[in-house]
C-alpha cells in the first residue's frame, strides 16, 4: 500500500505485481498477479499448488500497476505470448499446457473449471523449528528437582537436624559432650544422601542390572 497526498486528503493506493514461475531447466511454469506482497502469494502456490514441487526459481516483475483492469490485461497478453505450462485461462492456444478433465461437484473450483487432476504430490513449506539441543546434566536435573522432592528435603533436613540436636542434650546430661556442628553435617548429609537415592533409585537400579 502506497500513501499518497493530494489537496489536502492522504488516499491509499492499490499496487498490483506480476510474478512468474520457473522450474530448474528455466522452463515458464505459471504467470499470475496479486494485489499484496508477492511473497505471501508464493507461500499459498507453495502449500496449494499440486506443481508446486517443480518451481525452482520465481521472479516478480518490475512492472507496478494501479488497478486491476490494467494488470490484468497484461496478464492475459504475458499468457498468450510466454505460454506458461500450468496456466489454464487465455492459454488455450499453448499445446505444450497441463490439462485434465472436468471433476465432479464438490471439488476445489480450479478442479471444477478443468484444472488439475491432483496426481502430483503437494508443496510444503520448510520448517523453520531450530535444531534440537540437548541441555546440559546439570540443567537437566534442576529442572527434575519438583516442588514435592524439594518439600521432602526440607522436612528431613528439619527431622535429622532436631534428632542431633537432641541426641546431643541426652549425651551432655550423661557428661559427654559431642561435636556440635560435625553431628549435624553428618545429618544433613544423610539427609541428602537419603534424598538423592530415592530420586535416582529406578535409574541406579537399572544401572546395576545392566552391570550385572
Amino acid at each position: 500500500m502506497v500513501q499518497s497526498q493530494s489537496m489536502g486528503r492522504v488516499s491509499l493506493e492499490r499496487q498490483f505485481r506480476m510474478y512468474r514461475f520457473y522450474d530448474e531447466h528455466g522452463a515458464l511454469l505459471y504467470v499470475g498477479i496479486t494485489g499484496r506482497r508477492p511473497f505471501r502469494r508464493l507461500m499459498e502456490h507453495v502449500c496449494d499448488k499440486p506443481w508446486a514441487p517443480e518451481m525452482a526459481r520465481w521472479e516478480v516483475d518490475p512492472g507496478v500497476w494501479t488497478t486491476e483492469e490494467e494488470v490484468l490485461v497484461v496478464e492475459r497478453h504475458t499468457i498468450r505470448s510466454e505460454r506458461p505450462r500450468y496456466n489454464v485461462r487465455h492459454n488455450e492456444s499453448n499445446p505444450d499446457r497441463v490439462w485434465a478433465p472436468p471433476v465432479q461437484r464438490g471439488a476445489p473450483p480450479q478442479q471444477q473449471r478443468g484444472g488439475w487432476s491432483g496426481r502430483r504430490p503437494m508443496g510444503r513449506v520448510p520448517s523453520r523449528r531450530t535444531p534440537y539441543r540437548r541441555l546440559p546434566w546439570y540443567t537437566r536435573m534442576a529442572r527434575t528437582l519438583t516442588f514435592r522432592v524439594s518439600v521432602l528435603w526440607l522436612v528431613l533436613a528439619g527431622v535429622f537436624g532436631a534428632g542431633a540436636w537432641y541426641a546431643a542434650d541426652l549425651l551432655a546430661a550423661k557428661g559427654f559432650t559431642p561435636d556440635l556442628p560435625v553431628t549435624s553435617t553428618a545429618g544433613v548429609g544423610a539427609v541428602v544422601a537419603t534424598a538423592v537415592v530415592v530420586r535416582w533409585w529406578k535409574r541406579i537400579k537399572r544401572a546395576l542390572k545392566r552391570r550385572r
